[in-house]
């Protein structure tokens, strides 16, 4: 599944995010980081974000809401709350 995270695909990558960040796998936060600084920004990204509840990548998912403002489209925008929530949350579980 790491190896998915090469392919030229996006949506082969973010599938592979998505299933690294369900088993809580420690590559997913740099996986996504890296996957962050791409042209192209995918739900499925913002999805593994959401599941895997790391503070860590509200830095960078406050950075993706401030680039995309009301641009996007609303599956696009609710992924990315539901992902800053998600990551909110968990810090102040901490």
């Amino acid at each position: 599944m790491f190896n998915a995270l090469d392919d030229d695909d996006l949506e082969v990558r973010g599938e592979a995010l998505v299933g690294l960040a369900c088993r809580s796998d420690p590559r997913t936060r740099e996986a996504l980081l890296a996957e962050w600084e791409r042209d192209v920004i995918s739900a499925l990204s913002l999805e593994a974000a959401q599941e895997l509840r790391d503070p860590a990548l509200l830095p960078g998912l406050t950075e993706i809401q401030a680039q995309f403002g009301e641009d996007g489209d609303d599956y696009f925008k609710t992924k990315l709350k539901d992902a800053i929530m998600a990551c909110s949350l968990a810090r102040t579980q901490d």
